[in-house]
């Protein structure tokens, strides 16, 4: 069921991408034009998604449960990260293939899978997730990709998306629910997350001669790491984390948190790599061919999971 809903899933979002490729190929749009689209994500759809993640009543198996997917989530971003920096002296990884490698697009793939498929109560732990990762977009990536600039505290907390995580966080603790009309309001923005992030990336390639880029060796390396080595190692972290942590539901729990692991490169790093001069067009083409492959390793990884830690 997990593996059939989240091919489907997948060649949806991948339909919107082709859209973005045709809408520039027409000359409808101009690559440049989807730098406005970037900020909307970055700055509107992607808080929004944050903010209602935490909308889950505050039980002492909420807690629990929560407290297990924060641990996994850094623990993944632990292994994410010191694993990509042991390979980047080996495979002479640049900073811009170290993001492609390390953040995955946990938030427009999972959010919509977890929902359809578990319900919408099993959001707040991929919003453990992806909370962890926003906190180290916007400090870890942002070094990454703009080196000489420091990380300025004030400027992190200042973020919409970390006032978003806080928020959530603070209504979660104190109990306090959005009233329908503002949820309704979240909901319909945030869901425009995914499929921005795909119009994007169609629209960053559509001037691209793809089967030039398509043709170099490089570019697979990247999605090998991204698509197979790394969500094989967290697979194997995922597993270790069940045993350890006995937690009720703690394998279905741990099973989002890999799903967040085993996505494809974020969109926030084209996004990003857009807004910071970066090689957003090569970015995008990591991501398609990620996009295109996630089709078989996702449903795989998954099933994999399953028979090692039943649900």
């Amino acid at each position: 069921m997990v593996s059939l809903l989240l091919v489907k899933q997948i060649a949806n979002l991948f339909l919107i991408l082709a859209t973005g490729f045709l809408l520039v190929r027409s000359s409808l749009l101009a690559p440049e034009e989807s730098r406005g689209l970037s900020i909307v994500c970055l700055y509107l759809s992607v808080p929004c998604v944050m903010l209602r993640s935490f909308q889950m009543e505050n039980t002492p198996e909420v807690r629990s449960g929560l407290l297990l997917a924060l641990g996994a989530a850094v623990a993944a971003h632990i292994l994410l990260i010191g694993g990509t920096r042991l390979l980047k002296g080996p495979l002479g990884l640049s900073r811009l293939e170290e993001a492609l490698v390390i953040y995955t697009n946990a938030g427009n793939l999972i959010v919509p899978i977890v929902a359809a498929v578990l319900g919408e109560e099993w959001l707040i732990y991929a919003g453990a997730y992806m909370s962890v990762q926003i906190v180290l977009v916007w400090t870890h990536l942002s070094l990454l990709l703009l080196p000489q600039r420091r990380v300025n505290l004030l400027r992190v907390l200042r973020n919409p998306s970390v006032i978003a995580i806080i928020g959530g966080l603070l209504l979660f603790v104190t109990g306090v629910r959005l009233p329908g009309i503002v949820d309704t309001a979240l909901a319909s923005v945030g869901g425009m997350a995914g499929p921005l992030g795909m119009l994007i990336t169609g629209m960053l390639i559509g001037r691209m001669n793809l089967r030039q880029i398509f043709a170099a060796r490089r570019v697979y390396r990247i999605v090998l790491l991204r698509m197979a080595v790394m969500p094989l190692l967290c697979t194997g972290l995922m597993i270790l984390l069940n045993r350890i942590f006995p937690v009720r539901g703690g394998a279905v729990i741990l099973l989002i948190s890999l799903l967040a692991c085993i996505t494809p490169p974020a969109a926030t790093v084209t996004q990003m790599a857009q807004l910071c001069g970066a090689d957003a067009e090569y970015a995008s083409v990591v991501s398609v061919l990620a996009t295109l492959v996630c089709i078989l390793t996702m449903p795989v990884i998954v099933f994999a999971y399953q028979l090692v830690c039943p649900l």
